[in-house]
């Protein structure tokens, strides 16, 4: 379990990185925790606002999930317009065996939503409400094909008058690998965030490694994190 260390940051959240909370006619923001963050739903802003991907294309909405005539539903064509992408897990079809978690190899939930094709140095941020403030360990829920590491980042700040102050917290975890981009583990405690306060707060999720990386390798889908309050 990695324990994050906390440093003092002197300017507002909100007037450095200039996102919004993601909302549409299913989902309202920002998420709250304690409770999970699912990671489809990554604020608005753009490209190296609110997300950094390597070519600015939503590789699963109309490109791997057909979108025209019948095939034009949401979860086929969320976020079509985005450049960090998104799918959704899937029954077996044909040969392929399906989404399914890699200790027993049962089906996972269909229709859930992912970020995914996140390649090293893609990022995505998200709008977060703190309900209650304490310690919080982080579990994830998603794949990994080969293994790798995530930077969290979370930055918060209280408001005096019209002077922001922020803090952040910060550091890397270790993912082992599921042995494919499909199949699904819950990994427990990856990290422990110290003293988050009440109020806004902006977290960065950040592919920072790779294991046994070769050029277009990919980290895996990432479906959610699970923020729960300690003691």
């Amino acid at each position: 379990m990695l324990v994050m260390a906390s440093c003092q940051i002197g300017v507002g959240i909100q007037s450095l990185y200039g996102t919004s909370p993601f909302a549409d006619e299913k989902i309202q923001g920002p998420q709250n925790i304690p409770g999970k963050v699912w990671m489809a739903w990554f604020d608005r802003g753009g490209r190296n606002v609110a997300y950094h991907s390597y070519d600015d294309v939503n590789h699963g909405s109309c490109e791997l999930n057909p979108c025209t005539g019948v095939d034009a539903v949401y979860k086929n064509v969320f976020r079509k317009d985005e450049g960090a992408s998104t799918s959704y897990t899937k029954p077996p079809n044909g040969g392929w065996p399906g989404d399914r978690f890699a200790g027993n190899n049962s089906q996972v939930p269909i229709d859930q939503m992912y970020w995914g094709w996140n390649a090293l140095g893609n990022w995505v941020r998200f709008s977060l409400l703190v309900q209650e403030p304490g310690d919080y360990t982080v579990s994830l829920f998603g794949t990994s094909n080969s293994g790798g590491t995530l930077l969290l980042t979370v930055d918060d700040y209280a408001s005096h008058g019209t002077e922001a102050v922020g803090v952040r917290t910060g550091g890397r975890a270790a993912i082992p690998p599921t042995d494919g981009y499909h199949r699904w583990s819950l990994f427990q405690d990856i990290a422990v965030l110290p003293a988050l306060r009440r109020g806004p707060a902006l977290l960065t999720v950040n592919v920072t490694g790779i294991d046994n990386y070769k050029e277009g390798s990919q980290f895996g889908n990432l479906l959610w994190l699970d923020f729960v309050r300690r003691g």
